[in-house]
């Protein structure tokens, strides 16, 4: 599956990475966090159709990225 070699893929650049940009299939969990780790701020990965906010109930965290753009896609006309 491709959101399985992502993390390996991150470790290989030396430099600061800004931005990453996948379609569907890295939208995944794993996939968040490796981002995260990196300090990844410029996510582009569309959320599946049916997509759910997960919640983080308990702490002072900030949101996950993906959740925020699930938030986006439903205050807009995107079906």
């Amino acid at each position: 599956h491709d959101c399985t070699v992502v993390d390996s893929i991150l470790n290989q650049e030396e430099k600061p990475i800004k931005g990453f940009w996948g379609d569907g299939a890295y939208d995944a969990c794993p996939v968040y966090m490796s981002l995260a780790a990196h300090n990844i701020s410029g996510v582009h990965i569309p959320p599946h159709k049916n997509a759910k906010v997960r919640f983080r109930v308990g702490t002072l965290s900030p949101p996950y990225i993906r959740d925020e753009h699930v938030r986006a896609i439903r205050k807009t006309t995107r079906a």
